[in-house]
C-alpha cells in the first residue's frame, strides 16, 4: 500500500539528478492579483508546480493511481484527472511534480488541490490530502 505524505505548491521544483533530491523554490500560499475590474471568470497566467509525495508501505503496493482535483472557493470542480503512481525498483518514495501555466479564477478565495485514492466498487474516492492557494484581488483605490 502507498501512503500520502505531503503536497506543496511552489514557483518551481528542481530535481538534482545526482542526489535524486528536490529543491522547492518560492513556496506559494497566497497570490494577490492586481485587478481593477475582474471579469466573472478568467484564466490567470502564472507558472507554478504542485509537488505530491508518497511512501510505499510494502513491496506489493496495490495503489497504482491517484485522483487530483482542483476546486474553486465555491467548491466547483475546475480540474479533475487520474494520475499513475509508480515507484522505482527498490524505492520506498515517489514524488510527482505537476507543472501549471496558469489557473482559472472565478472569485477571490482558497483554490484547493485535493488528492484522493480511487474508489473501490460502490464507494467514493477517499481524500488523503489537500493543499490550498489563497487568491486575493488588489483593488486600486479611486481618489
Amino acid at each position: 500500500m502507498a501512503k500520502f505524505l505531503w503536497a506543496i505548491i511552489c514557483g518551481q521544483a528542481i530535481l538534482n539528478a545526482e542526489t535524486d533530491n528536490f529543491s522547492l523554490i518560492e513556496i506559494l500560499q497566497e497570490i494577490e492579483l492586481p485587478i481593477i475590474d475582474a471579469p466573472n471568470e478568467f484564466f490567470f497566467p502564472i507558472d507554478f508546480d504542485l509537488v505530491v509525495s508518497w511512501e510505499r508501505m510494502n513491496q506489493e503496493s496495490d495503489l497504482d493511481s491517484f485522483i487530483l482535483t482542483l476546486r474553486s472557493p465555491s467548491d466547483q470542480i475546475l480540474l479533475q484527472a487520474t494520475h499513475s503512481l509508480k515507484f522505482s525498483e527498490g524505492s520506498i518514495s515517489n514524488i510527482t511534480v505537476f507543472h501549471f501555466n496558469g489557473i482559472p479564477i472565478s472569485s477571490p478565495g482558497y483554490y484547493t488541490f485535493k488528492i484522493a485514492i480511487p474508489p473501490e466498487q460502490n464507494e467514493e474516492a477517499q481524500i488523503v490530502g489537500s493543499v490550498s492557494l489563497n487568491i486575493n484581488y488588489l483593488r486600486k483605490k479611486i481618489q
